[in-house]
C-alpha cells in the first residue's frame, strides 16, 4: 500500500524506526499530471510536524523534470514568494516505481476552481477585473526574484526555452510527425531576448493560485514548466491561456468562454505592464511557443490511446480544444500543425 511504503521511505529520512500517522495519506483533488495526497506523522521534529503533501509523478515522467520543478519550488520559497516549502526530495527515491516530493500543506482555495458558463457568467466583470489583477501582480513579484541562487543549484538542468524545443523534438520522436514544421519555425524564429531574464511560472491559471476568504494570495503551486526567459514568455504564455480558455463544452458555449477569456487577457496585459513596464514586441511568438507544447500534450496523448499503450497521464484539459489550437498556432506562424486523429479515452 502507498502509505506503508511512504512510511518505510521516509522513516530514516526523519530519523524515526517507528514512523506512524497522526492522519493518514488521504487523496487530494487537482494536479493535472500528478498524484497529491495529504497526510501528517505522529510525534516528529520539524519541519515533519506539519500537515504535508505527498506528489507523486507518473513514471514517465523524466528524472530532469522533477529536479527543476523542486529545486525551483524551494528556491522560490526561499525568496519568500508563497508557495509549499519542499520538505523532502531525493532524486534516487521511488514509491512505486515514481518519483516524488514531499512538501508544506499550504491553506486557501483555488482562486478558480475550473472553467465553466455558469462561472463566467455569473461573476462576469468583478472576476475578469480580479484575476488579471492578481495574475499581474504574483508575475510582477516572481519576475522581481533573482534566479542565481536557483541556476546555482540546478546546474545543467535544462530551464531556459531550449527545453521546449526538445520537447516538441520529443513529440516529433514519439510519431507525431505533424509537428515538424512547427518545431522548425519557432527555432528559426526564435526572437532575440530582451533585457533581464527572469524566472517564469509558465502556467499560472487561476487554479494554481489559493486564496484566503479576503481573496489574499495563500500559495503559487505547481512550478513543472518554470523557465528562465524574458519576462514576455510568461506574458505570452498567459495570454494565451486566458485567450483560448479550455474547456470541454459545445462550440457556442465555448465561443462565449473565450469573448470572456481575451477580456481577461487583455485586462491582465494591462495591469501586468503598468506595474513593470516591458518589452512585449515577442508576446504572439510565446503565444504560439505556449500553443504548440499543449498541442503536443494532446497529441502524445492521442497516440498513446491509440496504440493501447498504458498511460498514466489524464486526458489533457487542452485536448477538447485541439482544432481551435492549430488555427490559433497558424494565425501566428502561417505554419500547418497535423495532429493525430481524436480518439474516446
Amino acid at each position: 500500500m502507498l502509505a506503508d511504503a511512504l512510511l518505510a521511505d521516509l522513516a530514516p529520512v526523519v530519523g524515526h524506526s517507528d514512523l506512524t500517522y497522526a492522519e493518514p495519506p488521504q487523496p487530494l483533488v487537482g494536479g493535472y499530471f500528478t498524484e497529491n495526497h495529504r497526510f501528517r506523522l505522529a510525534d516528529v521534529p520539524a519541519p515533519w510536524d506539519r500537515t504535508l503533501v505527498l506528489r507523486l509523478f507518473p513514471s514517465t515522467v523524466p528524472e530532469r523534470v522533477v529536479q527543476l520543478e523542486a529545486t525551483v519550488q524551494r528556491g522560490v520559497a526561499a525568496a519568500g514568494l508563497p508557495t509549499p516549502e519542499v520538505v523532502h526530495f531525493d532524486v534516487d527515491a521511488r514509491l512505486d516505481d515514481r518519483r516524488y516530493l514531499v512538501m508544506t500543506f499550504m491553506s486557501g482555495t483555488p482562486m478558480m476552481d475550473g472553467i465553466d458558463l455558469g462561472t463566467i457568467l455569473g461573476q462576469g466583470p468583478r472576476l475578469l477585473t480580479r484575476l488579471s489583477y492578481v495574475t499581474a501582480e504574483v508575475q510582477v513579484e516572481l519576475h522581481a526574484i533573482d534566479p542565481t541562487p536557483i541556476l546555482d543549484q540546478l546546474g545543467d538542468t535544462p530551464i531556459r526555452i531550449d527545453r521546449w524545443f526538445d520537447r516538441l523534438q520529443g513529440i516529433v520522436d514519439a510519431g507525431a510527425t505533424g509537428f515538424e514544421p512547427a518545431r522548425r519555425w519557432l527555432i528559426e524564429n526564435r526572437p532575440p531576448e530582451q533585457g533581464r531574464l527572469v524566472l517564469c511560472h509558465g502556467d499560472l491559471h487561476p487554479g494554481n493560485l489559493l486564496v484566503d476568504e479576503q481573496g489574499n494570495v495563500t500559495a503559487v503551486l505547481d512550478w513543472t514548466v518554470a523557465t528562465l526567459a524574458e519576462p514576455a514568455l510568461d506574458v505570452g504564455f498567459t495570454t494565451m491561456a486566458f485567450s483560448l480558455a479550455p474547456i470541454d463544452a459545445p462550440p457556442f458555449v465555448r465561443r462565449i468562454v473565450r469573448f470572456f477569456g481575451r477580456g481577461l487577457a487583455r485586462r491582465y496585459i494591462h495591469a501586468y505592464v503598468s506595474r513593470n513596464p516591458i518589452d512585449v514586441s515577442a508576446q504572439r511568438y510565446y503565444e504560439a511557443l505556449r500553443c504548440a507544447i499543449e498541442v503536443g500534450n494532446a497529441a502524445l496523448w492521442r497516440l498513446a490511446v491509440a496504440d493501447g499503450r498504458p498511460d498514466e497521464w489524464r486526458r489533457p484539459t487542452w485536448d477538447s480544444i485541439a482544432d481551435v489550437m492549430v488555427e490559433y498556432f497558424r494565425t501566428r506562424t502561417d505554419v500547418e500543425i497535423l495532429l493525430p486523429a481524436p480518439v474516446s479515452s
